[in-house]
C-alpha cells in the first residue's frame, strides 16, 4: 500500500512538472514571436531612419583621393573654381547656372580616411541636377588627378546604406573579371545582365548563388564576346 502511495505521487509530481514544461515552453514561444516583432519593428525604423539621411544627403558627393589640405581654407571656393576645370561640361553656359555649393568640409571622426591616411572631404550641391552631372562628367571624363593622385567620385550615401550595399562587392568584382556588365540600384538591389535578361538581386547569397551556377558560363561569354569583337573564332570550348 506504502509503495502504490509513492508511486501515485510521483506520477502527480511528473505531471506537474509536464504542465510547467508545456506553459514555459508556451511562454517562450510567446516571447519569441515578440521578439521577433520587435525586430521587425527595429529594421523598419532602422530602414525608415536610413531613407531619410539618405534624402538629406541627396546633393552630396564625396570625392575620394583628394591631397590633405589642398583646399586650403575655403574648400567651397576651390571646388567651385576646380570642378569646372576638372569637368568642362561643369562651366556655366546659356543652359546651365555656374556651380553653386552650399558647404564642404573635412570629415574626421574615426574611419572616414582614404588609402592614403587622407581625411574625407565631402561637399554639398545647391541643386540636385548638379550632383548628377558631376557624378556624370566623371564616369565619362579621364581620371582627375591632383598632385599625382587620382580623384575619384562618389555619392553619398548613409552607412546602413552603404554597409548594404558594401556587401555585393566581391560578387561584382567577380562578374565585371568575367565581363558581366552589373550595376546598384537604390538602396542595395544589384541588377545583372546575363543572356538578354536583367536580373535582379536583394541579398549577397542569391547573387553569390548565381554567380557560382554560371561561373564557367560568364568565361566562355567573356571569352566568346573578346573574340567576336576581334573577329575571331572560339577555337576551343572552355570545360
Amino acid at each position: 500500500m506504502l509503495f502504490k502511495n509513492e508511486v501515485t505521487d510521483i506520477a502527480s509530481s511528473v505531471k506537474k512538472l509536464t504542465a510547467r514544461q508545456d506553459n514555459t515552453r508556451a511562454d517562450l514561444r510567446q516571447q519569441k514571436g515578440e521578439i521577433n516583432q520587435c525586430n521587425a519593428r527595429i529594421d523598419a525604423m532602422q530602414d525608415k531612419m536610413a531613407d531619410l539621411e539618405d534624402r538629406n544627403r541627396l546633393c552630396n558627393i564625396r570625392p575620394v583621393g583628394l591631397p590633405e589640405r589642398v583646399e586650403g581654407d575655403d574648400p567651397v571656393r576651390f571646388l567651385q573654381k576646380e570642378i569646372p576645370r576638372w569637368f568642362p561640361a561643369m562651366k556655366s553656359n546659356g543652359d546651365h547656372p555656374p556651380l553653386e555649393l552650399n558647404r564642404a568640409h573635412r570629415i574626421y571622426s574615426d574611419g572616414n580616411r582614404d588609402s592614403s591616411g587622407a581625411h574625407t572631404l565631402i561637399f554639398q550641391c545647391l541643386r540636385y541636377t548638379d550632383r548628377q552631372r558631376i557624378l556624370q562628367a566623371a564616369r565619362k571624363s579621364d581620371p582627375v588627378v591632383v598632385q599625382g593622385r587620382k580623384l575619384s567620385f562618389y555619392v553619398d550615401y548613409s552607412s546602413i546604406t552603404a554597409a548594404k550595399r558594401r556587401v555585393f562587392g566581391e560578387v561584382r568584382a567577380k562578374c565585371r573579371s568575367h565581363g558581366v556588365d552589373n550595376f546598384l540600384v537604390y538602396p542595395a538591389v544589384l541588377k545583372v545582365n546575363y543572356g538578354g535578361a536583367c536580373l535582379s538581386f536583394d541579398t549577397q547569397d542569391e547573387v553569390a548563388a548565381f554567380v557560382s551556377q554560371h561561373f564557367q558560363d560568364f568565361a566562355v561569354l567573356a571569352v566568346s564576346t573578346v573574340r567576336k569583337a576581334l573577329r575571331f573564332p572560339l577555337e576551343e570550348k572552355m570545360d
